[in-house]
């Protein structure tokens, strides 16, 4: 609300705002949407509306938009390529690089590939979907579940019919056909990917594809399992689950009693740990199967920071 080049505060700035990176100060704007970062942090975007008109705000400059609204901004994985959307009236406007790809039927996010030469989004034709790949387009199926894309530039995805999916690369099948898929996550770099599946039965089981396994590596059955995350690099995979009202956090084949209460595992950016916490008697952190008792009652979906190779946790109470 105030002028932060005078000590003035003026009701003319009542309700604007300003974005401020590592502190650089943008111009004042109406709105300005949350920034995304690229994944080194290196280069951030985001979108500004001044005057009923939108800007896109970078690191390094700001233009205009001929836009009635906005759209999605994404980064590759190498963060040196920037993909991002508006809308002029009804038709969607992508781009990345020095290409621009126009749309009216995209749905869900979009993604770029390691490198940032390849866009993938899925479009909806009636009942039917359909994966968009730099303009081209690929069969259409009745419901497409998107990973992102492999590292050698295949997009991989679930497509049919729920409950009977199959897995693609491209536009090739491969593996058995799964039920009932209720999570997907991938790594950076494309080398690796999870997924959980049901049985017949109800039970389900993780999934996980690297090229380092022939065929994808199934594991143990539970009554659930939720919060799938995986290893930065390597084909590690972790979650909760549940097992005869047992909560427990699994690492790969490797089980650690989760409490009565328990968090979403969680990876150190650099892969060396895996922290989760919870309560039953005591709350408590485990860090790479070791667990440290906390004498504070604490929220376990709140976010915990900690620091590789240290045993050591950041948390409020």
């Amino acid at each position: 609300q105030c002028d932060w080049s005078s000590d003035v505060c003026s009701s003319d700035l009542q309700e604007k705002y300003r974005l401020v990176v590592n502190g650089d100060e943008s111009e004042v704007y109406d709105d300005i949407t949350r920034p995304v970062f690229s994944p080194d942090g290196s280069r951030w975007a985001c979108f500004g509306l001044y005057n009923n008109s939108w800007y896109l705000l970078t690191r390094d400059s700001v233009f205009g938009l001929p836009a009635t609204t906005i759209g999605e901004i994404v980064y590759s994985a190498d963060s040196k390529t920037m993909a991002y959307s508006y809308f002029e009236s009804e038709l969607e406007i992508i781009r990345f690089g020095s290409k621009r790809i126009e749309t009216l039927y995209r749905t869900g996010p979009m993604f770029l590939n390691q490198t940032g030469k390849k866009l993938a989004f899925m479009g909806r034709y009636g009942t039917s979907m359909i994966l968009n790949v730099n303009g081209r387009e690929y069969e259409q199926f009745d419901q497409i579940i998107p990973f992102g894309f492999w590292q050698n530039g295949e997009m991989l995805y679930a497509a049919g019919s729920s409950p009977s999916w199959q897995i693609y690369k491209g536009d090739k099948p491969f593996a058995d056909i799964y039920y009932d898929i209720s999570e997907t996550t991938i790594n950076l770099a494309g080398t690796c990917a999870a997924f959980v599946t049901t049985m017949a039965s109800g039970k389900k089981y993780s999934v996980v594809i690297s090229d380092d396994y022939y065929d994808p590596l199934a594991g143990k059955l539970y009554d659930n399992i939720y919060g799938l995350t995986l290893h930065p690099e390597i084909p590690l995979v972790a979650y909760n689950a549940v097992y005869n009202g047992i909560n427990l956090v699994v690492l790969n084949s490797t089980e650690y009693m989760g409490g009565e209460f328990t968090s979403n595992p969680k990876f150190s950016h650099d892969g060396k740990d895996l922290l989760f916490v919870g309560c039953d008697i005591d709350c408590f952190a485990n860090i790479n199967g070791r667990r440290y008792v906390i004498y504070d009652n604490i929220n376990v979906r709140k976010k915990y920071a900690f620091k590789p190779g240290s045993g050591t946790i950041a948390y409020t109470t």
